[in-house]
């Protein structure tokens, strides 16, 4: 099949849509300075969630074969991802960081990891495990009537307004702030945007049908603003969270990804070149950028931390760059690995 058939078979809005939700999430883990990096912060936070939506949404009609083998590279991506981070603390400790190695490797840690998808390595990989536990959750769902799944809609709601009474609004509500670490999980994020991803496939046809492309770029610009409104809107009356998930998040990650899908017709690509190549292998970018930029942007804390330079007014640009000139590398490097342990395997049988 070629570059362009396997394009004209896709979704590649979703795919560009992709690129820009990685960007923002570097702007979560690494500032524009002053107030504009704030801005970009309290703007980004529709990235991860749309991530886990695309997961649902393209687990369509619960097909046992593709969640498996899903599950299996993500399980394999987050052995290997806090693999690498692990060899990364260690360099740091012998390179004279004061990092308290024994306490990553602690019983509280591994338990923290395990069950809330906190990473002891690094913290940007709850992703990876609240992904795995949540497909886990959909292939088990997948045994269930499908008359009988509709019912798991009814979490989403559910858990998302737990995310809200637990996270961002708790002090409001509850007069305490909660341990962001036991609502930014699987249960709270992972679980239910990928069944809203879902849900939107089962009624994709009713919702592109319903809503005008025009009124979703209006409750994109809308929503936007009012995750700003409801940040400063907090921090003015004292009742700021460190979880960052707003009640407008919601909404303006299903206009979103309802944009993608509407005008997935808008866009053609003709020709063989190196978007259409981005374009097709947008997954396994975008997971690797997001593996690798907190990586870089160690790096570059250490390379530049207090100096003036152009890397600390532009530094999202520079690392979201870097991760992705540092892709190809990264292919070929795995693509000679796959091949020698294909011809170990081989000559072992043999």
């Amino acid at each position: 099949m070629t570059v362009l058939s396997k394009i004209n078979n896709r979704n590649y809005v979703i795919d560009i849509f992709r690129m820009f939700a990685i960007f923002f999430v570097i702007c979560c883990h690494v500032q524009f300075p002053n107030v504009t990096g704030e801005v970009f912060k309290a703007l980004a936070r529709w990235a991860v969630p749309f991530f886990f939506v695309i997961s649902g949404y393209f687990i369509k009609d619960f097909d046992r074969l593709k969640i498996a083998k899903h599950i299996k590279k993500i399980f394999i991506l987050t052995i290997f991802a806090n693999l690498f981070y692990f060899v990364w603390d260690v360099i740091l400790v012998l390179l004279g960081s004061s990092l308290p190695l024994v306490q990553l490797l602690s019983k509280r840690s591994m338990f923290m990891f395990l069950v809330f998808n906190e990473s002891p390595f690094a913290g940007h990989l709850w992703f990876l495990g609240a992904l795995l536990y949540s497909l886990v959750f959909m292939y088990v769902i997948s045994y269930i009537k499908p008359a009988y799944r509709k019912y798991f809609y009814l979490l989403i709601p559910i858990l998302l307004i737990g995310d809200l009474l637990l996270g961002k609004y708790s002090v409001a509500i509850f007069h305490r702030e909660f341990y962001y670490i036991y609502i930014r999980n699987f249960i709270f994020v992972g679980i239910p945007y990928t069944l809203l991803g879902n849900y939107i496939y089962t009624y994709k046809d009713k919702f592109i049908s319903s809503v005008k492309s025009s009124y979703l770029i209006f409750f994109i610009l809308l929503f936007s603003g009012l995750q700003l409104v409801e940040k400063y809107f907090l921090i003015y009356f004292n009742l700021d969270t460190q979880r960052e998930h707003f009640i407008s998040t919601t909404f303006l990650t299903i206009s979103i990804f309802l944009l993608c899908l509407k005008s997935a017709s808008y866009i053609k690509l003709s020709n063989n070149n190196i978007y259409s190549k981005i374009i097709i292998n947008s997954s396994d970018i975008v997971l690797f950028i997001y593996i690798i930029h907190w990586f870089i942007i160690n790096i570059f804390y250490y390379i530049f931390h207090g100096n003036n330079t152009i890397y600390n007014h532009a530094a999202p640009i520079i690392i979201f760059i870097v991760s992705l000139i540092l892709y190809p590398i990264y292919k070929i490097v795995y693509d000679r690995i796959c091949i020698l342990i294909n011809k170990l395997t081989v000559k072992n049988n043999v």
